[in-house]
């Protein structure tokens, strides 16, 4: 499986401590249309699902997060001169938090079905430059998403919604789920071996696969094989959560619902959120229904995470320059002193050096070619250094 170059629990999940006049408006609103069904296509290209929605009859680009509550563009509250209800502190997946406006949105519409008076956040989606190259002006939250049934077909790249519950596939696999009482973020439990791992977020907002805290790796996978990668790799709408060590793990038996998965990778971090994300739910058709509390998964691929390759460090963008994000602990990398935060002049000589024209490419594609050896030059105390990487197993 494709490892993912920047995790973003798109970090587009927001959370917070709320009162009850905050809860009261997340859970307003209602669908005008009595009886419906409705399908739109999505936007997959940076792993997250990205629709179309019309508010005012202007269309804009809106995420569609099961992780989080409704948010809405500071820019486009602005324009709409929405009246604040209230505010409060709101915390991304990396801990990091602003306080923000409450508002309800007074219709906002999915193709022919409009949702009224929706509980919203109003929030800056431009304040995280990985954040801003999805070019979004708003989230689908989860409070919204309750008010129907939801089923996403990732390989059509379809998402299906509709009054009525889809009925389950004959070969669908269950999870049961309880909604997080202020944002209905569905929440799942996951056992590890034999750990139990409670609170988990579904979370169609990130691109990660099954990421938990670091408190919740269990004693007794002494006998697993692991690797520790140092740095960031993941973001939140606030910024990059501060530098970590990443458990990487490869847990012998995984039971999630009625699914039994064997040999597969989990992450485990500080500064993160817990959550399920498109890496895996990408290889089904998901069927969301929260008057029952149920997700159905109907397999279209074969989820498989076993095997971890590379060249031992991880890129990010930052100012317009490429600069190492994180490196993998024993790896090649980290025998050179290659460390975060240091600048990448070239690869296999291609310059990085201010002369990237699409910056946002190398925040969700690597910039290593599909070579098993490669050349790069940083820049370290203000001279260019140059080694040689080789691919590497490293789970």
């Amino acid at each position: 499986m494709k490892q993912k170059i920047l995790a973003i629990i798109l970090g587009l999940s927001l959370f917070y401590s709320c009162g009850l006049k905050t809860r009261s408006i997340l859970h307003s609103g209602y669908v005008e249309n009595e009886q419906f069904s409705d399908t739109i296509s999505f936007d997959y290209t940076y792993g997250v699902p990205i629709v179309n929605v019309k508010i005012d009859e202007e269309e804009y680009r809106f995420l569609f997060d099961t992780g989080a509550p409704t948010v809405i563009d500071i820019s486009l509250a602005e324009k709409m001169k929405y009246h604040t209800l209230t505010e409060k502190k709101v915390f991304d997946s990396q801990g990091n938090r602003e306080k923000e406006k409450f508002i309800k949105i007074p219709s906002l519409q999915i193709n022919s079905i409009s949702f009224v008076n929706i509980g919203a956040v109003i929030s800056n989606m431009n304040q995280t430059f990985e954040i801003s190259c999805l070019e979004i002006d708003g989230i689908i939250g989860a409070n919204l998403m309750e008010k129907a049934h939801w089923k996403i077909d990732y390989k059509k790249r379809e998402l299906y919604f509709s009054s009525k519950p889809f009925p389950k596939p004959i070969n669908a696999y269950t999870l049961d789920f309880y909604p997080q009482k202020n944002q209905r973020t569905p929440k799942v439990a996951i056992k590890l071996d034999a750990k139990t791992v409670k609170n988990i977020s579904v979370d169609t907002g990130s691109n990660g696969a099954i990421d938990l805290e670091s408190k919740d790796f269990p004693d007794i996978l002494n006998n697993t094989k692991d690797i520790f990668v140092y740095g960031t790799a993941s973001t939140g709408v606030y910024g990059r959560g501060e530098n970590d060590i990443k458990t990487l793990s490869k847990i012998k038996n995984i039971t999630l619902g009625n699914i039994v998965f064997h040999n597969q990778i989990v992450s485990f971090e500080t500064n993160t959120s817990k959550t399920i994300g498109n890496q895996f739910l990408e290889n089904y058709s998901v069927i969301f229904n929260w008057d029952e509390k149920k997700i159905y998964l109907s397999p279209i691929s074969t989820y498989d995470y076993k095997n971890i390759q590379g060249f031992g460090f991880y890129t990010k963008m930052e100012n317009g320059k490429l600069k190492v994000a994180s490196v993998i602990e024993n790896s090649l990398a980290d025998e050179f002193g290659i460390r975060p935060e240091m600048e990448i002049i070239s690869i296999n000589n291609q310059t990085f050096e201010n002369t990237i024209q699409n910056p946002c490419f190398y925040v969700f594609h690597t910039p290593f070619p599909k070579t098993n050896e490669i050349k790069v030059s940083f820049l370290i105390q203000n001279q260019k250094q140059t080694f040689t990487f080789y691919r590497q197993d490293f789970l």
